[in-house]
This record gives C-alpha cells, structure tokens and sequence, in this order.
C-alpha cells in the first residue's frame, strides 16, 4: 500500500539562494494559499493525520516554530504504507529541511537537504522531471500548498530513507569486495583544517586545534574544476551519482581477458603499470555524474563518458597542489551490459548491477608502433621477401641518423632517426623519363604556338620580334619531329611501369624479451587512428593505401613533409597540426616534461595523422606507399645518403585505437 509523505522545510536568513522562496500569489493556478502556519495546516487535514502523528510522535512537530519558514511534503493517510518505515524519526527527519524550497526551484535533479543525517553527510530528496510531472523521489508531486511560514508539497508515495551512493559501496557484500576494495584503494585520510576549531598557537608559531577533524578523500575520483572548485565526489550527498556495480566474477574475468590478450596485440609481457591502469579504468567508468535513467543504459542506448573534471594532485615534497584533466572512461551500454532486475534507486542517485562487463580495447592497447629500422634489420632475407612487397623499387637498405639523434633524459630512451630507404629501378626511371618528356614537349610545343600566333599579329615587328618569331619557328619544327619519336617509345608505357609501390605486412618489434621478437600483428577488429612518419622535406609525393582503401592521394611532400617528420610531429608550428596528432608514450606527462624542457614536444610522439581506418576482422593488416612521380624526379640512384630527399626514406607507422575500438 503507497502513501503520501510530508517534507518540512525550515530557512535561515543567511541560507543560500540556492533554497531562497519567492512569493506565491493566491491567484496562482497549480499552487492553493492557506492562512495558517504549517502546523496548523498538518492538523487541519484529515487525509494527514497519520503523518502529522508521526511528527509529534518523533518530536519533529516542536521544532517547526511559527515564525520560521517552512516546506512540507506530505504523505496522505490512505496512501502511507508503514511497513516501509523500518525507523520513525529516521523517516520523519528526513522529510524535514530546514529551509524553504519553493515551487520555482523544482528543476532536474535538485536536492532538499533534509534533516536526516548518517555518519557521511545529511540527505537530499532529489527531484526529477519526466515529462510534465514534477518528482521528489520516486513519487509524482500533484498537489502544492503555500503557508504563511512554509510550502506544503503532496507527493503519492511513501519516501523511505535511502542509502546514498557512497554508503550503499560500503555495504556491498563479499561478491563485490574487489570493486568495493579497488574503490578504497584510492583513500586516504587526512587532517581537514578548514573544519578543524583552531585553539591557538604555540611557542613555534604553529596552531594547535582543540577539535581536529580527520576526513577521507579519494585521489582518482574527487574531481574538480581546473581553478580547484569542487566539481563531484562520491561521497557527498550533493553530487547526484550512477553507479555501476561488477561482480567479483565479472571484474576477474575482465582483467583476464585483458591480460590475455595484451600480450597478444602489443608482442610484450604484462607489467605492473598495465594492472594498474585496468584496475584505475574499472573505478572511473563505474561512476557517472549523473542519474542515468534505464533507458539510458541499456541494449541500444547512445554510449557516453564517465565522471569527468580534474583530479587534485598534492607534491607534499614542494608544498605544491595541481589539477589535471582527468581521460573520462568511455561507456558502450551495447557491452557493458546491466541486469535491468537488479537496480535500486538512492538518495543522490541510482545503481546498477551488471551482468556482463569488459576492459575495452582502446584501454588495453594504447597504442602499436613499429620503426621500419628495427623491423628490417630483424628480419631475415626470407622474410623480407615475404613481408615487404616492392614494385619498380629497389636496393631497400637503413640509412643510418637521417637526422640527430634525440636523448631527452638519461631515464628515458634515446631516439633514432634512421629510416628505411629504396631508390626506383632502372626501367622505371626509364619509362618514366619517356613519358616525362613527352609530356614536356608537348607542354613547350603547345606554349610556342600560343606564343608564335601573339607575335604574327604584330603588324609592324621589331627586330627583337622578328628574331623570336624565327627561333620560336625553329624549336616548333624541331618540336615536331621529336614528339612522334618519343610517342613511339613511350607508346608502350603504362602508369605501372614506372608508379613505385611498396606493400608490407604490419610487424612488431620486441628486442628485449626474446620470448617476443618479431612477430606478425594481431590486432582487434575496430577503429584506429593511423599515424606516420617520413624524412622531412622530400622531392616527391606519396599515396598512401590502408587494406587496399586510399587514405591519400599524390601528396606532396616537399610542402607536407614537414609534418610527417619522423616520429617528431609536436614540434610543428602548422594552424592544421591539431591535438589528435600529438600523442606521446603511454606514462609520458608531456607538460611536466615541457617545463623542464620545452624539446620534449617532439619525443616519440605518434607521428602525423594519416587518416582514421578499420581493421575489419581481428588479425593483421596492409599499408601500401606508392610514389607516380619518384622515377621521373630522381637524379641519382647511387647517392644513399641522408642528403639525397629524391629517394624514399620511411620512418615509422603507428596504429592508435579510437574509444569505439572496444
């Protein structure tokens, strides 16, 4: 049996605006005016008198003065269900505030601060739109009174004391300890000196409290503004909160599939710094700053961020206190799967259990990046042969410090810039000369007819004319003769004949675990980012193919090489060198290590972005490089040298998942 439950609002004169009343006029059309204080009001109803015995009963009815302001939320007799009410006063305070909360405030997710406190903090009816209805609690507000020192609110049903967040985690039972642990992994108690009563000071000059007050915080999920405002913590009753709660199973077969498959897709052991980050990934993504609704989380439902903001970071060592942006957790509702029978609904929130739950792939992997020097040069001929697949280029060889190398620190290892080098064959320099120089004297004969016409209209021409109308006659019959002896040698030229082309396989490297070594990629199906590196400033353009699909076409180098400079791409200053395409080593503070020294914006970072691609099916995949214009614009096949930018000079590839690889 549901009921009506009543909410007893008190003000003080320096409360908030937050629960300032504005006046009610009595010609408004939702809200009825009663010439009474509310008291009065609780014992002039009949249909209350169940709940207004339970105020006097607890003692609550004495202090709702009447020269104070109040707010009830009212349960009717009929609709009172006693045998949710486990604790009278426990039910009664909280449906007392003392400050008066007026019709107008009623927005999403606004909290009556009520008088029921428990050992974290006082309680909070929360009230929620849904359609046109307004809700406190669970439960539609359909009827609003105003008192001469209050507002009466009637709600259809009755608002039992709930958890909140934070203590519904501490009593989680033995099937949730891991998630319950991991969580408390991060707190820490401290001494709070702005709740502290200072008691003097001593002979030192330090102050001594006579009530020094220890408070818990939590390093990863207290979130803040950038200016360190407090932002949301799972604690507090003001901070309206989702939780999802994994099983023990749940979170265990998580981390296994994760650390399973990290070998796997990053040719590397596991580390310590790996479990961390999963276990770091599981606490943000379980808590949302806001109330998702079902809807919102289930099967089908748009994916979403977990709890953003800064986290606090304190350098006790140099007195020092920093905000950092926090990675908000992708959540995908179409794999992180809820049990739509198990949810409760809290004080400042909801929870929801799971029923299936995964570490995502772009968690697991941060990034795969391979240097075509550490791959060719641990490779067999065989395998060369059979992981590199040159068209019309030849003699592929390392040229060795295409560019200084780079020891940011002594902790830190040193990059080389050797790259991969190949120069086009002889009968593709050949084919492309022929048709290179068709082209061009075509391209002369047709500008010295265009020019020999302007001159013949000149009716009276100078000596000066008269001389270049004669070389211009000249270079056109000597023009035509020529062209169809170099369109009959390069009749037989195709585009093949002289387009240079390289496919490989992807393949990593690992030269400090040889139970690793070189291997084939592995690699979840899903979405990636695709970033290269080239020597800067080279002669020619590049396509660029991914699984056969064409990310771009006859790029030139010479202007956009400066970006795809090796692996050293934070150092450009281009308007179009965005942030997607600056992504360092996983672990590396680019902006600590930035102050210290402003060079390390172009350390191993993830090189130029290339284009976004698919992996379609789980496995490897192709990179295919090709150059049209190489063989007609190279000089010298002999010079290998860093100095010769005509030939092609590879550095890198790197494979970064976006959050929908999950």
């Amino acid at each position: 049996m549901s009921a009506l439950c009543a909410c007893v609002v008190s003000c003080t004169d320096n409360w908030d605006d937050h629960y300032d009343a504005r006046a009610v006029t009595s010609d408004s059309e939702d809200i009825e005016v009663y010439s009474g204080d509310v008291v009065s009001y609780l014992q002039s109803q009949p249909t209350l008198s169940e709940m207004t015995e339970l105020i006097e009963k607890t003692g609550q009815m004495e202090s709702l003065p009447s020269d104070g302001q109040f707010t009830l939320v009212v349960c009717e007799n009929d609709n009172l269900d006693m045998s949710k009410i486990a604790n009278d006063t426990a039910f009664v305070k909280n449906s007392i505030s003392d400050t008066p909360v007026s019709p107008d405030k009623f927005t999403e997710n606004f909290g009556i601060l009520t008088r029921y406190e428990t050992l974290y903090d006082k309680k909070n009816l929360r009230v929620y739109l849904r359609d046109d209805d307004i809700y406190i609690d669970e439960y539609k507000l359909y009827k609003k009174v105003k008192a001469d020192n209050g507002y009466i609110y009637y709600i259809d049903g009755t608002i039992i004391p709930r958890e909140s967040i934070y203590e519904y985690l501490q009593a989680l039972g033995d099937d949730y300890s891991i998630f319950k642990d991991l969580v408390a992994s991060y707190e820490e108690e401290y001494f709070d000196v702005e709740n502290s009563t200072p008691d003097g000071v001593d002979d030192m000059g330090n102050t001594y409290y006579s009530d020094s007050v220890i408070s818990v915080r939590n390093t990863l999920m207290d979130r803040y503004t950038q200016n360190g405002v407090a932002y949301w913590n799972m604690r507090s009753e003001n901070y309206t909160t989702t939780m999802f709660i994994p099983s023990n199973a749940l979170i265990e077969k998580a981390l296994n599939d994760a650390y399973t498959n990290l070998p796997i897709w990053l040719n590397r052991a596991v580390t310590a710094s790996d479990s961390t980050k999963f276990q770091k990934w599981i606490v943000e993504a379980c808590f949302v700053n806001r109330r998702l609704s079902p809807e919102e989380v289930t099967m089908g439902a748009p994916d979403f961020y977990a709890v953003g903001g800064y986290v606090r970071t304190i350098d006790a060592s140099q007195d020092l206190e920093e905000y950092n942006l926090s990675d908000s957790a992708y959540w995908k509702p179409s794999v992180q799967l809820v049990d739509p029978s198990r949810t409760d609904t809290l004080s400042n929130g909801l929870v929801y259990y799971l029923s299936d739950f995964k570490i995502p792939n772009h968690v697991v992997i941060y990034r795969v990046k391979a240097r075509f020097y550490e791959i060719w040069a641990a490779m067999s001929d065989a395998q060369k042969a059979q992981y590199f697949r040159w068209t019309n280029w030849t003699d592929p060889l390392i040229c060795n410090d295409a560019q200084s190398s780079f020891t940011l620190s002594e902790t830190l290892p040193t990059m080389y810039y050797h790259v991969l080098t190949a120069v086009p064959t002889q009968e593709a320099i050949q084919a492309a000369t022929a048709v290179d120089s068709l082209n061009k004297s075509r391209t002369l004969l047709s500008s010295a007819e265009i020019t020999l016409d302007s001159l013949r209209t000149i009716t009276s021409p100078d000596s000066l004319t008269v001389a270049a109308i004669d070389s211009l006659t000249r270079s056109i019959d000597s023009l035509t003769l020529i062209i169809p002896q170099q369109e009959s040698f390069a009749a037989g030229v195709r585009e093949s004949d002289y387009l240079c082309s390289v496919e490989y396989d992807g393949l990593l490297y690992n030269s400090s675990d040889k139970n690793f070594g070189l291997v084939e990629c592995n690699l979840p199906a899903g979405e990636y980012n695709l970033r290269m590196g080239f020597k800067h400033s080279l002669t020619y353009s590049l396509s660029i193919y991914f699984n056969d699909r064409l990310l771009v076409k006859d790029m030139s180098m010479s202007a956009q090489g400066s970006n795809f400079h090796f692996d050293r791409g934070g150092a450009s200053e281009m308007t179009f060198f965005g942030p997607l395409s600056v992504t360092y080593p996983e672990g590396f503070d680019a902006q600590a290590w930035f102050e210290l020294d402003p060079k390390s914006i172009a350390y191993d970072t993830d090189g130029y972005q290339v284009a976004v691609v698919n992996i379609p099916t789980d496995g490897n995949f192709r990179i295919r490089v090709e150059s049209s214009d190489m063989a007609s614009i190279i000089t010298s096949t002999t010079d290998r040298s860093k100095n010769n930018v005509a030939q092609l000079m590879m550095y890198h590839w790197c494979l970064r998942p976006t959050v929908n690889n999950y």
